[in-house]
């Protein structure tokens, strides 16, 4: 009986000693795993600044590439216009014509010409006779454009038709506008009278389309009224006020205008025709 006493203190004994074995097994265990998430988080930390200061050394090499390709591009623009435009103002519910310019510029002589053209004029378009307002009448914005081709013997680069009625919406898109009026206009608008106090005027978007239409009525006799609005609003369209770019505008007039000038044309040409028209 003793003897198997005995042997169970000491199997007890030895159940003890690896109890302890084991205890400290599993802390030296848990040291390790701490020890190991220590040096992974000091390697992350070098990693992440290591790549921040690859970043940081990244922008500052591209910094002045990126500056010089955007010179490269500057220098590759486009440094020189000769071209020929026509801007026309139509009514197409009346299917009439009411104004037809043909701007010519070219920056090398540095000069911008505009000269206008009855719609009365008469062509042959094909082998069809008639004058540019009956070439538009019969075939649309394509009749007039190829009826003015026809008459001048001049190509047209790009043109710019609008509609009369559309005249009052894109006045509004550069605001209320001062120019001078030579003189007291009395005259209609949609079967309304209205009047223009002669001298400087800050006129509405309504009112510069009230006004249009008068010049447009008056024709030979306004034509320098109509050359000084024509270039007062190409002068807005093309300035950078730093609140709208070309782009900016060039994307406002567009749904309100027909024209075959691109967004591609403005990028290309844009900083010429501003620093031109100046």
């Amino acid at each position: 009986m003793e003897e198997i006493f005995e042997k169970i203190q000491g199997f007890l004994k030895k159940l003890s000693l690896r109890g302890d074995r084991i205890k400290r097994f599993l802390t030296n265990k848990l040291l390790l795993s701490v020890f190991a998430g220590a040096v992974a988080l000091i390697a992350l930390v070098s990693v992440g600044t290591l790549i921040k200061e690859k970043k940081a050394d990244v922008q500052s090499t591209t910094g002045p590439m990126l500056a010089a390709m955007a010179r490269k591009v500057d220098s590759s623009a486009p440094q020189e216009l000769k071209a020929s435009f026509l801007l026309a103002v139509c009514s197409e519910s009346e299917r009439k014509v009411r104004l037809i310019a043909c701007l010519s510029a070219d920056s090398e002589k540095g000069n911008f010409e505009i000269n206008y053209i009855p719609a009365s004029q008469r062509c042959e378009v094909g082998s069809t006779e008639g004058s540019i307002e009956e070439h538009y009448k019969s075939s649309g914005c394509d009749g007039l454009i190829w009826a003015v081709r026809a008459c001048t013997g001049k190509e047209v680069d790009r043109y710019i038709i609008v509609d009369e009625k559309d005249a009052a919406a894109i006045f509004k898109i550069f605001g209320e506008q001062v120019i001078n009026v030579p003189h007291e206009v009395r005259h209609d608008y949609n079967g309304i009278s209205f009047i223009i106090n002669e001298g400087t005027q800050k006129l509405s978007a309504d009112n510069m389309a009230k006004y249009l239409s008068y010049l447009c009525d008056s024709g030979a006799e306004e034509q320098d009224s109509i050359t000084g609005l024509v270039s007062h609003y190409l002068r807005l369209s093309f300035e950078t006020d730093g609140e709208k770019t070309l782009a900016d505008k060039f994307n406002s007039l567009v749904n309100l205008i027909r024209t075959d000038i691109s967004a591609m044309d403005i990028a290309a040409y844009g900083a010429l025709l501003s620093s031109f028209l100046e």
